[in-house]
Parts: structure tokens; sequence; C-alpha cells
């Protein structure tokens, strides 16, 4: 899902992602497959994707409410 609206958040890259939230990049990885929004989906190295942090905080938070 991409968001062409102006970000809320950070833009970060997958690792940079990962690093803010204290998760691997493989459990980005499951969490785009899930569902969490992707703010520009990347073309291939050097050309990462990015995600804003806002929309994916909020995903993941109603994500596990889901779960539960």
């Amino acid at each position: 899902m991409e968001n062409k609206v102006h970000p809320k958040g950070l833009l970060l890259n997958r690792t940079e992602l990962s690093h803010c939230f204290g998760i691997a990049k493989t459990t980005i990885d499951s969490y785009v497959r899930a569902g969490m929004p992707v703010y520009k989906k990347g073309k291939g190295k050097g050309d990462p994707s990015q995600y804003d942090t806002a929309e994916c905080l909020n995903w993941i938070r109603s994500w596990r409410c889901f779960c539960r």
C-alpha cells in the first residue's frame, strides 16, 4: 500500500526502521507482507523503500491488537 500524501512521521529505510523500532529487518518484511504501509516502494538495490514511522507504528499497534 503506497501513501502518496505527505508523511506524518520520519521517512526511514528498512534498516533505519528496524533500528528505530528495535525489530529485525525480516520482521519488517513480514509486516509488509501482512499489510504494513510502505510510503515509497524501492526499485531494488540502491533505491530502498521508504517507510513513514507514524503510519507504520499505527499499523503495528492495530495489527498487534487484532492478533491477540
